[in-house]
């Protein structure tokens, strides 16, 4: 209490005391010596901050942190939070003060002195060898390894690695599981993975062993443990030797916890097996071709087990999206691809279809997450291979009387069209047949997806969908009659996708589209629905061009209506009549819309200030498209609208969430994932963000040169001369070169692009599609490897080569006596020749004797 009055400042001005830390631990009553025997704050006091810091509620927690903070700064404060962590009788007091010391204990290294550090190290072996709550055990171990780093740069930690041998091996289960923690949170260290390079092979045996433990707890231990490992290997040469003899114990764990349905923790088990999968096939060798078809069996049978719940099937489900991506040559070669799709297909249809408003449970996730699979296989497998087996299903259940049989057909045939699109193109005669009779289900859910088959198509099959619009569009009539909002919205996207290309073969149907549409817009309540309904509008008036004009002032009234609204909630409406409003007078011409410009030109200015970044968007396009339609008379347009653009261009892009959905974020994160308590205070040490600032955008505020700087970074001007990938991805499995014809002669390029600007190769983009879609991001050391090599590769095209290509040029001549150098042929110089000569030149002189 008296340390709260300090710092709030409630002595009077003449007794208030200096704002230095060891001032204000001094005015608090506590001990401000450093001979590090601790006694800093009494025991029982620090008992009752640590326990409200679990415990206590929001002001009782601020109160604690304000306390802890200064006495946080302070060497000494760490034996004290050592003997709370020995001596405390309940477990989250000895947890916070384990997670607390992990904190500060690296800053606070040095400056113990080797007495008090032994001490440390000493009583933190003592505690995993007796702490009896698994919780502790991890924080502790946590601990260890940030220790570790700085104890084994400085001479080693010998008992600990004796610690981990005996536990490892010891007869005892929660000794070989205190084990297996202790390696995991070890090697989440890059410091002490260096260190321990030399015991990999003893590590490799250890591992193995605890996969095969009978006690499920030790062998998941090792499945963290190896997880941690596998991103610190890399592409080491011998990464694969020693990954390549556990991917079948992996897979038998698996199947053990797979087989065991009803054990408690199976379900995390599952999730890490595939986990791990997931980084082992990215491992160049460590997955041999003979394992593939085990892989994809486990996966698929984990996908399908209703017994599990959501996570593990969907981390199954990313596995064999991961399968065919890295090892679709192996899936193809060994006829793997039917009974994938077979299977994913029946994971796809299962759970059936419930009520409308059943689409948030698991299966529905589930069954959107296995189309995104078949999504995958079209775009990475040749469609040679891919397009008869869908053809296949389509023939088996789209007659089928179960309704989500029908639905995941639909699905399917909507998520592959883009990837198998010339394919696809040539069987829609056969395939729109099942897309009508979507249409016309009594299913509201099967209808829904035969609307999203359509859209789709029509994004991915232009020109040859067209073709079919005399009957795309009065299906599409009928579904957007619909009662169920999900449904009139998806018809707006698919006559949205659909009408933007048709030209004037839309005019027959053009009086019956912007009356259901516009009577849609007026009587719908849902605004999501409203936005897709603006937004067919806009495609609609597109595609019409001229034949729109008879409709301009009817529907200019309706937008004129969405353009004066203000409440927040309703400025993306806002923002996408805007753009309808453009595109119309864009499609009528500036005679039809001179009328109603200036009014929607000022509507979109007094839009600009307000605080809406998508409407601020919209708006930008808007004043194109004005600049489009009258040229240099829109110049006196531009003096108002430049500081906007100047300070959207300056401004750093941030996403802002909500209070509730921050709540609601929060809420699915839980309170500690990790469980050992990690969230509890700020971690001043934890600066990574400033570490790597630098390495992305930097700001453009300072004028055009900065701009510049950034565009040439970024590689936003000239040719791309980097790849972004791993080492082995370029090679890739050959499939796409399987077909006649490459990409570029049919005229179509798909390139993607990482944050650097780099262009990504294919293993690389598949990469970043699976993280998007699945929610799965990198690891803290992929993202700081991936950083490293990118600050190398900046490295190496700065450095001037021209010089020391010359010198080795020089040595070759030197060593073959010869005015030119065979670089090529049976006389071709041998690198070694070079290199031995080098050697030799770089030998430092004998010293001379001295004389007398």
């Amino acid at each position: 209490v008296r340390l709260r009055e300090v710092r709030r400042g409630l002595f009077s001005p003449a007794t208030r005391p200096p704002t230095s830390q060891k001032a204000i631990l001094a005015a608090a009553g506590m001990s401000t010596s450093l001979d590090l025997g601790g006694g800093l704050m009494p025991s029982a006091q620090l008992e009752s901050l640590l326990s409200q810091m679990v415990q206590g509620d929001p002001e009782q927690i601020r109160q604690a942190e304000e306390a802890l903070t200064p006495a946080l700064s302070t060497p000494a404060f760490m034996l004290d939070l050592l003997t709370r962590l020995t001596q405390s009788q309940a477990a989250h007091v000895r947890q916070l003060a384990a997670v607390l010391l992990r904190r500060r204990i690296g800053s606070h290294w040095r400056k113990l002195g080797a007495a008090n550090t032994n001490r440390i190290k000493a009583t933190l072996l003592q505690v995993l060898a007796t702490e009896p709550e698994g919780a502790v055990v991890r924080s502790v171990a946590a601990l260890c390894a940030s220790a570790a780093r700085h104890a084994m740069s400085k001479g080693g930690w010998p008992e600990l690695l004796s610690c981990v041998l005996e536990g490892s091996r010891s007869p005892t289960t929660a000794h070989r599981l205190v084990a297996m923690t202790l390696i995991a949170s070890l090697l989440e260290s890059d410091e002490v993975t260096e260190h321990l390079r030399p015991h990999f092979v003893l590590l490799k045996d250890l591992l193995a062993a605890a996969l095969q433990d009978a006690q499920l707890d030790v062998a998941r231990g090792a499945l963290k443990a190896l997880s941690a490992w596998t991103p610190s290997l890399g592409t080491e040469q011998d990464a694969a030797s020693l990954l390549r003899p556990l991917v079948p114990l992996v897979l038998g764990l698996g199947a053990r916890a797979l087989g065991e349905s009803d054990s408690l923790g199976d379900d995390e088990t599952i999730t890490l097996v595939c986990s791990l999968m997931d980084d082992l096939l990215e491992q160049d060798g460590a997955v041999q071709p003979a394992q593939v078809s085990p892989i994809a069996d486990y996966a698929l049978a984990a996908a399908a087990s209703t017994s599990l719940e959501l996570e593990p099937r969907r981390a199954a489900l990313h596995l064999c999206a991961c399968l065919v991506g890295t090892r679709r040559r192996a899936v193809v070669k060994q006829k793997l691809l039917p009974a994938m799709l077979a299977r994913l297909f029946e994971v796809c249809s299962s759970g059936g279809i419930g009520a409308p408003d059943d689409d948030d449970d698991d299966e529905s996730k589930v069954y959107k997450m296995a189309a995104q699979v078949f999504e995958t296989v079209a775009e990475l497998v040749p469609s040679k291979h891919v397009m008869p087996l869908l053809l296949e299903l389509v023939a088996t259940h789209a007659p089928s009387p179960d309704p989500a049989r029908r639905r995941a057909v639909l699905l399917i045939l909507a998520v592959t069209a883009a990837g198998c699109a010339e394919a696809f193109a040539k069987e829609l005669p056969r395939l729109m047949p099942v897309v009508y009779a979507g249409c016309e289900a009594p299913e509201p859910q099967v209808r829904e997806a035969a609307c999203l088959a359509i859209g789709l198509f029509a994004q991915s099959l232009h020109p040859e969908i067209l073709e079919h619009y005399e009957r795309v569009l009065p299906h599409l009539f009928e579904v957007l009659a619909d009662a169920r909002g999900e449904v009139q919205g998806r018809a707006c996207y698919a006559i949205e996708a659909f009408c933007e290309h048709l030209g004037s073969d839309i005019q027959p149907f053009l009086a019956p589209l912007l009356e259901r549409l516009t009577t849609l817009l007026q009587h719908t309540a849902e605004r999501p629905t409203q936005e897709r309904c603006v937004s067919a509008i806009a495609a609609v008036a597109v595609g019409a061009k001229k034949a729109f004009a008879d409709y301009f002032d009817p529907v200019y009234a309706l937008m004129r209506h969405l353009l004066g609204q203000t409440a927040s909630e309703m400025l993306p409406l806002r923002a996408r009549a805007m753009e309808c409003v453009g595109l119309m007078c864009l499609a009528v011409g500036r005679d039809r819309c001179s009328h109603v410009l200036q009014e929607v030109v000022h509507v979109a200015m007094a839009g600009l200030p307000l605080d809406a970044p998508e409407l601020r968007e919209y708006t930008f396009g808007f004043f194109g498209q004005v600049a489009e339609l009258l040229g240099e008379e829109a110049a006196p347009l531009v003096p108002p609208l430049l500081p906007f653009l100047v300070k959207a261009v300056e401004q750093e892009e941030v996403t802002e969430f909500s209070e509730h959905e921050q709540a609601r974020i929060l809420a699915k994160l839980g309170p500690d994932p990790d469980g050992d308590g990690d969230e509890l205070l700020d971690d001043d040490d934890d600066d990574e963000d400033e570490q790597l600032k630098g390495l992305h955008d930097r700001e453009v505020s300072s004028g055009l040169a900065a701009a510049l700087q950034m565009a040439r970074t970024r590689n936003m001007l000239g040719e791309e001369k980097e790849a972004a990938g791993r080492m082995f991805d370029s090679k890739g499995a050959g499939l796409h070169n399987y077909e006649e014809g490459s990409e570029a002669e049919k005229g179509v390029q798909l390139n993607y692009f990482d944050e650097y600007g780099r262009k990504m190769t294919q293993k690389e983009a598949f990469r970043q599609l699976s993280w998007k879609f699945h929610g799965k991001g990198p690891s803290k050391k992929r993202k700081e490897k991936r950083m490293a090599a990118f600050e190398a590769q900046m490295t190496e095209q700065k450095d001037d080569r021209a010089m020391a290509y010359m010198g080795v040029l020089q040595r070759a001549q030197q060593s073959t006596k010869s005015a030119h150098v065979v670089l090529t042929g049976q006389h071709a110089i041998k690198a070694s020749e070079v290199t031995a000569k080098q050697r030799k030149a770089d030998k430092p002189a004998p010293k001379k004797p001295k004389l007398g």
